[in-house]
């Protein structure tokens, strides 16, 4: 679990305190502390451990029931990550730092969400996070002093929360988490908003129960290899929609993926996949488009969600989302193909968290989007949420998924899809 930590700060002519999330990773909770020490003659300090989360919740639901509780949250960002894709190599913060600033500005607003950056990093930060205030530290130091570094920043931060003072929380209702929900349209368990000119839309149930046309393509995960043996398992996004629209004929699927990928993305470099097996690897983050594969209409663009290396195991990150859609867009404006279809990539045998990984692809999808040259080739996107059965709950909670559509939302019109 990230190392989290809770401040909160006197406001000029009065007794009452806001309170202010101090979030970072491991690596980086030296400078988390850093934020409090240059706060601690004004404010009371609340370790994240010491009754802030509730015992027996995942860091996730802890992490949201929080989210009331704060005026304010200061996100610090280290270059935590070597994010290496595509043959480059770049700096990223954890996923779960990510998904916590995507969090806060969904429940707070912009204004009062802050960014505590070291300076002249550059670190790979969905569009959709930018425009918070980013104040910058200077790191390293010849003295290694953390406290020193981030003094000036804390000023800078100090005066923005004296500014605004707390929130109304007794007005704490969604409308009230200082973003615009009317971005947000809903009817029948299903949201929906607008990126441009590309609708983004979210729905529960399962991939597999979705009727397909010959111009939607079905995005399913896969690993590094796309040989994926997740394709086996009936319990997985793309086991089920493999098993069950070809039949079972998995070994056949595989084969027609690995062709296309060395088509498309040349032979692939041999790695030790595990302790006993070799195989070529056609890096995470890759998308390939299969056209009608093995006589279906319906297009297939898969994209390597995951790694697998010997000791490691899968492992999926927010990064190789960003860069397999980004992909997986670019090749559709080729193909003419304008509609998607997908479940939560990342989540399962990646391992991320559903609702970590759901608001690390919806901001995938909206930076792929926007960053189409050109304007959107996109019409539609749908992201199915799993849901076993009408009865169960779905994976990630309706709050989780309205926030996040809004914050990636287009002040336009989104309800004219309603009529």
């Amino acid at each position: 679990m990230e190392k989290l930590e809770v401040v909160t700060v006197p406001v000029a002519g009065g007794s009452t305190r806001a309170s202010v999330f101090v979030g970072s990773s491991s690596e980086g909770v030296e400078f988390a502390r850093a934020v409090r020490a240059a706060l601690e003659r004004e404010t009371e300090v609340t370790v994240w451990d010491e009754g802030v989360f509730e015992l027996g919740l995942t860091f996730v639901e802890g992490l949201t029931q929080a989210l009331s509780r704060f005026d304010f949250a200061v996100l610090v960002l280290t270059s935590d990550d070597i994010i290496q894709s595509r043959s480059t190599e770049g700096f990223g913060p954890r996923d779960n730092v990510i998904f916590e600033l995507g969090l806060f500005m969904g429940r707070l607003g912009r204004g009062r969400t802050f960014i505590l950056q070291q300076s002249g990093a550059t670190l790979k930060i969905p569009s959709d996070l930018s425009g918070v205030t980013t104040a910058q530290y200077f790191w390293p130091r010849n003295d290694g002093n953390a406290k020193a570094a981030v003094a000036t920043a804390c000023d800078t931060i100090r005066d923005r929360i004296r500014s605004l003072g707390p929130r109304n929380k007794n007005n704490d209702e969604i409308g009230g988490s200082g973003l615009d929900l009317s971005r947000v349209a809903e009817r029948d368990g299903a949201m929906w908003t607008q990126v441009g000119g590309c609708e983004v839309r979210v729905e529960n149930g399962r991939i597999e129960e979705y009727p397909t046309e010959s111009t939607t393509v079905v995005v399913l995960p896969c690993n590094e290899y796309f040989d994926d043996r997740c394709a086996y398992d009936t319990k997985s996004a793309l086991g089920a929609y493999v098993n069950k629209v070809f039949d079972g004929r998995v070994d056949e699927f595989i084969s027609c993926s690995k062709v296309e990928c060395v088509k498309r993305l040349g032979p692939g470099i041999e790695l030790q996949k595990t302790v006993d097996e070799r195989a070529r690897s056609f890096g995470a983050g890759r998308a390939v488009l299969l056209m009608n594969p093995l006589g279906q209409e319906a297009p297939i663009g898969l994209i390597s969600t995951t790694t697998q290396r010997a000791g490691q195991g899968l492992a999926a990150k927010a990064s190789y989302l960003f860069d397999g859609v980004g992909e997986l867009v670019t090749r559709l404006v080729d193909a003419r193909l304008r509609d998607l279809l997908m479940p939560i990539l990342g989540a399962g045998h990646g391992r991320i968290e559903p609702a970590l990984a759901f608001v690390s692809l919806v901001l995938a999808v909206a930076e792929a989007v926007r960053n189409s040259a050109g304007g959107s080739p996109l019409r539609t996107v749908t992201i199915i949420v799993f849901r076993k059965d009408a009865k169960s709950l779905p994976q990630v909670h309706p709050t989780v998924v309205r926030r996040t559509l809004a914050l990636i939302g287009s002040p336009q019109d989104v309800h004219a899809a309603e009529e």
